[in-house]
């Protein structure tokens, strides 16, 4: 398994070097079949969460995040104690946060501060899911409606307790 994670790893590295998209692509497809053969045939090795993770992280750096998101997911479930669950889940996270899917991103930060409240970016996704939670609450307060109001109101809520629980938990 070890020579096989090497080898998918060089084409992954080759990828990133390659100026020609074509050739770029063709490299981390290779790659990723080749973390996906290291799954099939030694789910219970060494290298199987790094092959994991490095098969959702080359379909990434393809641009194709619906099929990575699912990879991340996998890792975390399959392998919830390996130190690569605490990436997979910032990716995740911050790629939501990005894409303007704040409801998401604020869930997976916080689930993330409560599972890992020692990591050393325990502090900043906590006040990540305060600063979505802000924005959800921004975005219902647009809207006239009761409901739209009482879902800004919960969205302020939570917002507060993050950054109260920033500023209680990690005074530095």
């Amino acid at each position: 398994d070890q020579g096989a994670f090497l080898l998918a790893n060089l084409n992954e590295e080759l990828a990133k070097d390659e100026p020609d998209e074509k050739k770029k692509i063709g490299l981390l497809e290779k790659a990723i079949v080749q973390y996906a053969n290291i799954l099939t045939q030694w789910p219970d090795g060494e290298y199987a969460p790094r092959a994991q993770f490095k098969k959702a992280l080359c379909l990434e750096l393809m641009g194709d995040f619906d099929r990575a998101a699912p990879e991340y997911v996998r890792l975390t479930y399959t392998w919830p104690e390996h130190t690569l669950v605490a990436d997979a889940t910032l990716r995740l996270a911050n790629h939501y946060y990005k894409g303007g899917q704040y409801d998401v991103a604020g869930s997976i930060f916080r689930h993330f501060s409560k599972l890992r409240p020692e990591h050393d970016l325990a502090p900043k996704t906590l006040f990540l899911a305060g600063q979505c939670y802000l924005q959800q609450a921004a975005a219902y307060s647009e809207k006239t409606t009761d409901a739209a109001a009482a879902r800004a109101a919960k969205q302020w809520e939570k917002a507060i307790e993050a950054f109260q629980l920033v500023v209680d938990n990690y005074p530095d």
